[in-house]
């Protein structure tokens, strides 16, 4: 009977040193879970505060494609329009200002650092939404596509524009580039640039630059709507962690 009640004891005392791992490793996994959850939300809201921003330069750049003063398709429609006038149809001050809209290069700088962080640290996979994770992997070659239509709108001038002003219009116009009006204020330029509204190659030039501007403003939408999406996708996550 003795030897029962002993076996009984230490089968009870094993249990209790079993439940006792059990119960610890359950606490440890639910504290690393808390854990995972504090970091995912640090993580998504300073992704918000990232995209936010990457939002607010973004909705710039597209006031910039369509009215900037010196690199907008806006003024290069009115240019456009009045191609083929007379020397003396209007005043020389409008004209140096149209030639000049098209002298200016758009630029936007889009931040990086905190997406960038989580993806290096492996921090990415703390969030637990599959769209969320999809949208941010997706982020990276459109934030790349507003790069290259800024840079190849400013070789385009660098290469065509510029030096074809630089040989029939103004050497100034070259000299300054975008901040033609800031630094010197509404021209004269330097030799009678009348004859652009009569030159076919000038026509063109400037209506290269606007289809470039054009489409550029195209994929810009589409850029600023998948930043949207992912701005919602943000806030629904961290609502719900």
């Amino acid at each position: 009977m003795s030897e029962g009640k002993s076996v009984r004891r230490l089968i009870l005392e094993g249990g209790a040193i079993v439940l006792s791992i059990l119960a610890a490793f359950g606490i440890e996994a639910a504290w690393e879970e808390r854990g995972e959850r504090v970091r995912e939300r640090d993580a998504v809201a300073q992704l918000i505060g990232e995209f936010d921003l990457i939002e607010t330069r973004l909705v710039t750049l597209d006031s910039v494609y369509e009215h900037g003063r010196f690199s907008g398709a806006a003024p290069l429609r009115e240019l456009l329009g009045v191609m083929g006038s007379a020397p003396g149809a209007f005043s020389d001050v409008r004209l140096d200002s149209l030639i000049a809209s098209s002298l200016g290069n758009p630029r936007t700088e889009l931040p990086e650092g905190v997406l960038s962080a989580l993806v290096g640290s492996g921090q990415l996979a703390l969030i637990q939404s599959d769209s969320l994770r999809i949208a941010l992997a997706e982020w990276a070659p459109l934030r790349e596509t507003v790069r290259a239509d800024t840079e190849a709108l400013a070789r385009f001038n660098g290469e065509y524009l510029l030096p074809f002003l630089w040989e029939n219009a103004s050497v100034r116009a070259l000299d300054v580039n975008t901040r033609y009006h800031v630094e010197l204020g509404l021209g004269p330029f330097d030799r009678n640039h009348w004859p652009l509204l009569q030159s076919r190659t000038f026509e063109n030039l400037i209506n290269e630059r606007l289809t470039s501007l054009e489409a550029s403003s195209d994929r810009l939408d589409a850029v600023l709507a998948h930043v949207r999406l992912v701005l919602r996708l943000l806030r629904t996550e961290g609502s719900d962690s």
